[in-house]
């Protein structure tokens, strides 16, 4: 039986049109979906979403640095972009901050999110959300 996070990610995937699921398995290295059904493309980006079963050998965390440390604390989630009546807008990549989240859209415009994923704007009755996959 799936854990709760798998069926939150397939109701998602449902959501999704077959444009946006190719971009989403392409996204998570997931190839040869440009023929495929959109059951087919959902299907194969949740088995690249599943924890492998074989481990290899566990690896020695690196030596951390100025550098990954700072990486670290502004890390990048990809997130999905809900309108307000729930319905998917994209996938973006959100950064962390202090205060939440700023989604960049592609159209270059930014968009801030509290921490609990609403959008912080003057109208809330019409706020977007937020969701965060990984």
């Amino acid at each position: 039986m799936m854990n709760k996070e798998m069926e939150n990610k397939m109701e998602m995937l449902k959501n999704m049109t077959v444009k946006q699921l190719r971009e989403e398995a392409k996204a998570q290295g997931v190839t040869g979906m440009s023929r495929k059904s959109k059951e087919d493309i959902i299907n194969a980006i949740m088995n690249a979403a599943e924890p492998q079963e074989t481990q290899s050998e566990p690896e020695t965390p690196a030596k951390e640095t100025k550098k990954t440390a700072k990486a670290t604390k502004t890390a990048e989630l990809q997130v999905a972009l809900k309108a307000f009546t729930g319905m998917v807008i994209d996938i973006y990549t959100a950064e962390k901050t202090a205060k939440g989240y700023k989604v960049t859209l592609k159209s270059g415009k930014t968009l801030e999110f509290n921490k609990s994923g609403k959008q912080v704007t003057k109208n809330a009755r019409f706020a977007n959300y937020i969701e965060i996959i990984k």
